[in-house]
């Protein structure tokens, strides 16, 4: 069976515990969405999905007034396509980049709906964030982790660690802003810079 990890979002750093995968969306989970996040993994950043159909565009920026070296890196914007697992990444006034990526490489932020009947994940509470009714799960397999997913749609508003010290808990992310409705079209177009050219006299398509 394929595998899949929950808190995804916290998986980019190999936080995160595997589960077992479910491929399908969950019924609730909208595909034209805004969801904004701010996370504190290898570095504090501002991650923003755009999601329109197939599409999913992704902004990463370091947040104003924290210094290069606490970021995880410069802003970087990814577009993906689901249909095709084909992506396209490019930074202002860098080379584009073109590639694939398989399953939730994309961190979907409503791909929580699973780990709501994960074995060994216990709900312990409940609690609203920015007013999204959200169920807390702890699990056996991640001890001093806890994940606050909407049970409607999947969208996973928050993740937090406490150190096994007992010190202060460290939220590694959480939902700043949701959108549930279409993003421009327009949002979703690749750069002319990041077109295929065409080599003179080969007929061939070459990445930038």
């Amino acid at each position: 069976m394929a595998r899949r990890r929950i808190f995804p979002i916290a998986a980019a750093a190999a936080l995160a515990f595997p589960a077992a995968a479910l491929r399908a969306q969950s019924g609730g989970e909208p595909t034209a969405y805004t969801v904004a996040v701010r996370y504190q993994i290898t570095g504090t950043a501002l991650r923003t999905t755009y999601r329109l159909g197939t599409k999913v565009l992704v902004d990463q920026v370091p947040p104003a007034g924290v210094p290069p070296s606490a970021t995880p890196g410069p802003a970087t914007r990814t577009l993906y396509f689901l249909d095709t697992g084909e992506t396209v990444a490019w930074e202002p006034g860098a080379v584009c980049t073109r590639g694939s990526f398989r399953g939730d490489a994309w961190l979907d932020p409503f791909g929580g709906a699973a780990d709501l009947a994960m074995p060994g994940v216990t709900r312990v509470g409940a609690e609203t964030i920015h007013g999204i009714a959200t169920t807390i799960l702890v699990s056996s397999a991640k001890p001093g982790f806890r994940l606050w997913v909407d049970p409607k749609t999947g969208l996973m508003m928050k993740s937090e660690f406490t150190p096994p010290s007992g010190g202060k808990p460290v939220t590694w992310f959480e939902v700043t802003d949701v959108q549930l409705t279409p993003p421009p079209a327009a949002l979703f177009e690749v750069p002319a810079r990041c077109a295929p050219r065409r080599a003179p006299g080969d007929g061939m398509a070459r990445p930038n």
